[in-house]
Formats: C-alpha cells, sequence, structure tokens
C-alpha cells in the first residue's frame, strides 16, 4: 500500500512538472490526476498520469482501487508504468497512450501492457479507460470507461 501511495504523490508530482518542463514547438502533453467513478456516485479508480508527446512519447501513468471500492471483485488493483507510445489531438481533448507495466491484482503481481485512453475534463466530463494485456497481448483487464469525479484531465 505504501508503493501505491508513493507512486500516487511521483504521478501527481510529474502532473504538476510537466507543463512547465516539456512545452517545446510540436510537443503536446496530456496529464491529470483524481478519482474516477464507473456510475457517477461511487468513486472508482484513484488515477495519475503526465505524457508528453513529441519525436518520442514519454511519462508515467498510475491507477488503482485501492479498497475504498470494489470492482467485479477487485479488493486491490494497480497499475503503473513508463508511457512509451501514444497520440495526442491537443484540438480534440483527446490522448491514447501505452507502456509495458506491473499490476497488482489482490495478492498477485505481473508484468504487463497497459493502454489507456483519455478525453480531457473536470467532474462530469472528463474521461479515462484503460485496458489490461499480458505481455504477450493476452486479454487480462478491460474496465469500462470511467469519468472524471474529482480531478482533472487535460490534454495541451
Amino acid at each position: 500500500m505504501r508503493r501505491v501511495i508513493a507512486a500516487l504523490v511521483v504521478a501527481a508530482a510529474i502532473v504538476v512538472l510537466a507543463p512547465t518542463q516539456a512545452l517545446a514547438a510540436g510537443q503536446v502533453v496530456a496529464n491529470g490526476g483524481g478519482n474516477g467513478t464507473f456510475d457517477m456516485a461511487t468513486a472508482g479508480s484513484h488515477f495519475g498520469f503526465a505524457v508528453v508527446f513529441g519525436t518520442t512519447v514519454t511519462g508515467h501513468f498510475e491507477c488503482n482501487m485501492a479498497g475504498n471500492a470494489a470492482f467485479d471483485g477487485l479488493h486491490l488493483m494497480a497499475v503503473e508504468g513508463p508511457v512509451t507510445a501514444g497520440v495526442a489531438n491537443a484540438a480534440a481533448g483527446t490522448a491514447t497512450f501505452s507502456g509495458a507495466g506491473t499490476l497488482h491484482m489482490d495478492a498477485q503481481k505481473m508484468d504487463v501492457t497497459f493502454y489507456v485512453v483519455v478525453r480531457e475534463g473536470g467532474p462530469g466530463a472528463g474521461k479515462l479507460q484503460l485496458t489490461v494485456t499480458t505481455r504477450g497481448g493476452a486479454p487480462v483487464a478491460a474496465f469500462p470507461p470511467e469519468t472524471v469525479m474529482t480531478g482533472q484531465i487535460r490534454v495541451h
């Protein structure tokens, strides 16, 4: 649990610092953090990410459900890792990104590939959808889209 909290703190710092350090010509930054909701009433995941899209794609992603709301029987789920691929459209306020990371699910831990689709916006408007596969591409989890409940997602 301490690792999950520490990773969220790092992701939050990246979210704050990325816009001031990475806005060279032709670059787009997608960043955000907060709580998502699957049903517009109950908190779902806690998320944080910062991704810079330019000649390369770099960043970090963290998403977890830490026992405050079980989803499909999960009591602990965390996906985190570096972002290494993706595309962003600042005008449309959308981004898609992926990377190789680690999945912690209840008492299990495995290396995975994560895929994230985001749409810019604050509470009630922003969207985040997470899909997780094995490194070989076999499905592990495809979560439904979440709407931002607290926090914000930006693509700029």
